[in-house]
């Protein structure tokens, strides 16, 4: 059954990385607003996907405005083959931005850092592709038994995109932008906590929370209604927020320990009698969620 009550009280914040493809869908913009504004984490550092000035300057010009100049942004490797979007309109916001810069470190050698000086201390919370994380185990394989958890905002495990129970899962757009590093996440016996589509698809940010947000009237709402503008559609889907929130209290969802097999395109299923490699999520507290969500934004 699902608990009651969604504030978790931590003796310290809890240690994260935010490994991200910001500048596509705006939920990634939504999710690190969501993670600045909790203080039971400790932002260690920003990871961007692939090697793209345009992403890296939306995180630097969001963290700037809300005074968190002290949270590094590390750009990734630029990785050729990638599947995936280019960044979209959002880029133009932060186009002209020179206030801060990245960190020295790529996101590879950032997060291999970083874990290692905190071994056992540290959750990914990954809210894009797996590569950076992926060619970070690869290039460091002693970091497995380092990371504390990953959390995956990641698959269709029992449904598609389209939210019907019926319809049969495939690929999501995460896992299958790099799916030789999906699979290497989900077999490197790292503990994973996978929220896929499940739970995220019906978490719709719909008018009445989008005016709450735009009449607040705060560095970080009116930054956020701008990039949501640039974004260009009418209601975002909080994919990614709710990767973040269950970090910081795991009774939003309920879960399930399974094993997860991805295929060589990035579809995924779970594969009965075998010993679990993921928990899945499988329920939401959709109102417990936006409830949170929303308060936080607006505090």
């Amino acid at each position: 059954m699902m608990k009651q009550g969604y504030s978790v009280l931590f003796k310290k914040p809890k240690k994260i990385i935010l490994d991200t493809d910001i500048g596509d869908d705006i939920d990634d913009a939504f999710a690190l607003a969501l993670a600045v504004k909790s203080p039971e984490l400790k932002i260690i550092g920003v990871c961007i996907e692939n090697a793209i000035d345009g992403r890296t300057k939306i995180a630097l010009k969001l963290l700037h405005l809300v005074g968190r100049e002290d949270i590094p942004v590390a750009k990734g490797l630029e990785v050729p083959g990638l599947v995936g979007k280019p960044p979209a309109n959002q880029v133009s916001w932060s186009i002209d931005y020179d206030l801060t810069e990245p960190c020295k470190l790529n996101a590879v050698d950032f997060i291999i850092s970083k874990v290692k000086e905190s071994p056992g201390e540290i959750t990914i919370i990954s809210i894009g592709p797996l590569t950076n994380i992926a060619m970070a185990l690869k290039k460091s394989p002693e970091i497995k038994g380092m990371v504390n958890e990953i959390v995956v905002m990641g698959g269709p495990f029992y449904i598609g995109y389209g939210i019907k129970i019926e319809q049969k899962p495939g690929s999501d757009y995460n896992l299958g932008c790099d799916p030789k590093a999906s699979k290497s996440i989900f077999t490197s016996g790292i503990p994973i906590l996978s929220v896929g589509l499940q739970v995220t698809a019906h978490l719709k940010l719909w008018k009445e929370n989008r005016d709450r947000i735009r009449n607040a009237n705060t560095s970080l709402t009116n930054a956020l209604c701008e990039l949501y503008h640039l974004w260009g559609r009418e209601v975002p889907t909080l994919y990614d927020p709710l990767a973040v929130a269950v970090t910081v209290d795991q009774t939003f969802v309920d879960k399930s320990s399974v094993y997860v097999e991805i295929g060589d395109n990035g579809d995924t299923w779970v594969v009965e009698g075998l010993s679990p490699n993921v928990d899945v999520c499988t329920f939401v507290d959709k109102n417990r969620f936006m409830d949170f969500f929303m308060n936080r934004i607006l505090s």
